[in-house]
């Protein structure tokens, strides 16, 4: 058969390495530059963990055998981005029971669907962090986990979780394609207001489910009941006015008022099976007057519909509500009481991620001027680097070093919301001077 290039366990290589082999077994190495491998023959399991700290570019042309990185055993951790590009029919994934730590981006390109399947898949960098693909295949992860101290993991590509999401810290944010939904055996571990995932998430199965969605640092799961047979359905929240998007002008006459500060979204993609559902209930939105005269609302496409109290758990302020039975509508759910409401919105915008060059200065926040500014009672940035009005909605900041900002606004009904946009900085190349000298 065709020969393999083994790399020892504890080789550490300085420089750039790109090779193209027939067959490769990375046995424990640490790359200190970029590491770039075209296998083009027959894939072979890597036998230990790899650190490295340059990018990293997979590009598997092989049709026999596995490309596996690490199948089991310590970690490997990648401080840059990396790239598995699947160009062949042999199988390439991460490891069995290998654990990748990842700093920055993870990429899946090529022709064909790579993998980390059976694999757990930890992210954990203190950036934004992305997860792309540049084909329509969905991946298959085992395992991911979610414990970053500051930016998000943003989804680009659809992922499938066949085991676990563990949210642990720190925010996964997704897109209304579903671009992440957990299998038949799919769980989720964990869920706070400071981890939870910001868009669509979904899920498939017979089995109830409870949906990690929050936003502005509240954490505002939406649970199902079994839908008995295999169903597909997707959920996320929003702390924004339903009305903007479903007018309140036609309603059950049991509804006097519908709340203003947010919504869920619930869909069913496959299958015919209805679900009862439960509302977690915080102060992110409206007070009322009694939790006896509260109920669940959603829009079937023209009128509020009236879909009762069927349980609650918890107190006036904080809880949960379900339905009063199971429900045929899909789309639009907030709260509603047949007494009054009082809301006040609560929510943050610092603004779109930013990227300016070092030592420039750029806006972020937002005036959010389509709302009263009295119903704000504080407001905070943090850190203070760098910012001109730490103290205002929007402000100016300057380009030191990547930061990511974090906006906290308290309304007067106590209800505190947080978002965060991250300032990333190109170096500026500074001109050498150069002196001239006239010698008369």
């Amino acid at each position: 058969g065709a020969g393999r290039l083994i790399f020892s366990t504890g080789s550490d290589f300085a420089s750039k390495v790109n090779v193209t082999v027939p067959r490769i077994q990375l046995s424990g190495t640490t790359f200190q530059d970029s590491l770039v491998v075209n296998l083009m023959t027959e894939g072979l399991t890597s036998s230990g963990a790899l650190n490295c700290y340059g990018p990293v570019v997979f590009n598997t042309y092989h049709n026999t055998g596995n490309f596996q990185l690490n199948y089991s055993g310590t970690p490997s951790t990648y401080y840059d981005d990396v790239y598995l590009n699947r160009f062949g029919s042999g199988s390439a994934y991460f490891g069995y029971a290998g654990k990748h730590y990842f700093k920055k981006d993870l990429h899946f390109n090529g022709t064909q669907a790579a993998s980390g399947d059976n694999s757990n898949m930890y992210f954990t960098g203190d950036l934004d962090q992305h997860v792309s693909s540049t084909n329509s295949q969905t991946t298959t992860m085992h395992r991911i986990y979610v414990d970053k101290p500051a930016g998000e993991l943003k989804m680009h590509s659809k992922v499938s979780i066949t085991l676990n999401l563990q949210l642990l810290n720190g925010v996964m944010a997704t897109d209304d394609s579903v671009s992440v939904f957990l299998n038949t055996n799919g769980t989720v571990t964990g869920g706070s207001d400071s981890s939870y995932v910001d868009g669509y998430i979904g899920k498939y199965g017979s089995a109830a489910f409870t949906f990690p969605v929050g936003r502005n640092g509240h954490y505002k799961p939406l649970s199902i009941s079994a839908p008995g047979s295999n169903n597909t359905f997707k959920a996320k929240y929003a702390n924004l006015d339903p009305s903007e998007v479903n007018s309140f002008s036609s309603k059950d006459t049991t509804i006097n008022e519908i709340g203003t500060n947010e919504y869920w979204m619930l869909e069913r993609t496959y299958g015919s099976s209805n679900v009862s559902v439960t509302l977690y209930r915080d102060n992110m939105g409206c007070s009322y007057d009694t939790l006896d005269n509260l109920k669940i609302t959603a829009y079937n496409g023209s009128t509020w519909k009236d879909l009762g109290q069927g349980s609650t758990t918890g107190n006036d302020s904080i809880g949960t509500i379900s339905t009063s039975g199971v429900s045929s509508i899909y789309g639009m759910y907030t709260l509603a009481t047949s007494d009054t409401f009082d809301c006040v919105p609560c929510r943050a915008d610092a603004g779109e991620d930013k990227h300016i060059l070092q030592f420039m200065s750029t806006i972020i926040g937002n005036q959010l001027s389509n709302e009263p500014i009295g119903n704000i009672q504080e407001i905070t940035w943090r850190p203070l680097i760098g910012l001109y009005k730490p103290n205002k909605l929007e402000t100016r900041c300057s380009g030191y070093a990547d930061t990511e900002y974090t906006l906290e606004l308290t309304n007067s009904k106590g209800c505190l919301s947080i978002d965060k946009t991250m300032v990333t900085i190109t170096p500026r190349i500074l001109e050498p001077h150069i002196y001239r000298c006239v010698i008369k």
